[in-house]
């Protein structure tokens, strides 16, 4: 296999994990919601912002993979730059962490 394969390769697979935590991530969400009615609101605030940045992370992570793989493909060149999208993906997991964590 090429060095670009597995390159893209990876890129592509992780981002198949990412969709599939979302998915639970919003099935979570929404039995937390019926669920748990009797929390207190800043619970409930706390819950709908991180899954808000998660929802931004994983469009995030959309742009950059649809960068690398649709717009610049075939352009090697541009796989040794970090499109924006996927900065901020990482700046959004160290907030998402420092909210859940801190």
């Amino acid at each position: 296999m090429a060095p670009i394969d597995e390159a893209q390769g990876t890129l592509l697979v992780g981002f198949f994990f990412v969709s599939i935590l979302y998915g639970i991530t919003i099935a979570q969400v929404y039995s937390y919601y019926l669920i748990y009615r009797e929390d207190h609101q800043f619970l409930k605030l706390m819950v709908g912002l991180v899954f808000l940045l998660d929802s931004a992370h994983t469009a995030l992570c959309i742009h950059s993979i649809y960068s690398y793989l649709v717009t610049h493909f075939g352009d090697f060149g541009y796989l040794v730059t970090i499109p924006i999208s996927c900065v901020l993906a990482y700046l959004m997991t160290v907030l998402i962490a420092a909210l859940v964590h801190g």
